[in-house]
């Protein structure tokens, strides 16, 4: 499978390093041979049929701070798909959700030029997800997203395989891992929410924008890409109501007691014949709700259905290459429907 990969940030360094380390686990195991045939990001563009060297794409973006090697870029779009003969698009650029990033317009060409596409961005699905979802359709090809909607955490393939013929009718998630290990530091540590923030921050784990991390933007995004998926819902991400840990007042955190209670930053999506509702906020968990013995970085996502019960899964490594891994296992999954 050849691999065009927009983004060689965090996550797009990731996928080169998870990719040196297991392609060949990988071809043993699921007969599939993965390699990268195009890079680009804002520095430039790295073309070549053949398959790039995920060790020299590291050096050569260490050393210069491009990933280019000096040759001729692509004339265009179109040409792109035809130069690294390309079967599958993954976006792992910077995230944009007011115009969709540059992930739109390439995903856009990639479904029309029959290439399936992967994505670790949000913004592109966050924009456009219905037509994006329409245009795969008629192009006959594939959009997967596992690592925008919650990286190492597996939320989607557990509602559409593992649960797989009951009705999923609410969707609890705590699906930010940095939110989550500042809410636990809180509380641990005795000390106010912006301190938190800031020991995060400096330990690079937490978003230069407090709204992405502890003000819910993160989690509302990852539960409209849930609640789209798994409860077929007509929802936008703006429509949702998000009140961040931030908004919780002196008096509300002093209300958690030790052992008893925990603030969360919870997302929930309820399906009703009435219609979906959607929401995030801080909630204060006892010890009966899964959530409560979820802490640290750690995530989790809770269905509830008409025939299987709840199910709970729990953990999912909260770095990029947690999400580097999802989109590969996305490719893996791809790669096996193709075959």
């Amino acid at each position: 499978m050849n691999i065009v990969l927009s983004g060689f940030g965090a996550v797009g360094q990731a996928a080169a390093r998870v990719l040196m380390n297991k392609e060949k686990e990988w071809k043993h195991t699921y007969g599939v041979h993965i390699k990268i045939t195009a890079v680009l990001d804002r520095s430039g563009v790295v073309v070549h049929s053949d398959g790039l060297d995920p060790e020299q794409l590291l050096h050569t973006k260490a050393e210069t701070g491009r990933v280019d090697d000096g040759s001729l870029p692509p004339r265009n779009v179109d040409q792109l798909w035809a130069d690294s003969q390309a079967d599958i698009f993954i976006d792992a650029a910077e995230t944009n959700t007011l115009t969709g990033g540059s992930g739109l317009p390439l995903m856009q060409s990639a479904l029309k030029h029959g290439v399936d596409v992967v994505c670790v961005s949000k913004g592109a699905l966050a924009f456009a997800w219905d037509d994006l979802h329409e245009l795969a359709e008629a192009s006959g090809r594939s959009i997967k997203y596992s690592g925008a909607s919650a990286a190492a955490l597996p939320t989607v393939d557990t509602a559409l395989y593992s649960l797989a013929g009951a009705e999923v009718h609410t969707i609890e998630g705590l699906l930010n891992g940095t939110s989550n290990m500042i809410a636990t530091r809180v509380a641990a540590e005795n000390i106010t929410l912006q301190e938190a923030w800031e020991i995060a921050k400096k330990e690079g784990k937490a978003e230069a924008d407090p709204s992405e991390d502890i003000g819910g933007k993160d989690t509302a995004l990852k539960m409209y890409f849930l609640t789209k998926a798994c409860l077929a819902a007509e929802v936008t991400w703006k429509s949702i109501a998000v009140r961040g840990l931030d908004q919780l007042s002196d008096a509300e955190w002093k209300q958690a007691e030790q052992g008893k209670t925990k603030w969360k930053l919870v997302g929930k999506a309820h399906k009703t014949a009435k219609g979906t509702t959607v929401s995030v906020e801080p909630r204060l968990l006892t010890t009966e709700h899964p959530f409560f013995h979820v802490d640290g970085a750690e995530k989790a996502v809770l269905f509830s259905t008409d025939t299987m019960g709840r199910v709970l899964v729990s953990g999912g490594a909260s770095s990029p290459e947690g999400a580097a891994a999802a989109a590969w296992k996305d490719v893996i999954h791809l790669a096996r429907e193709r075959a």
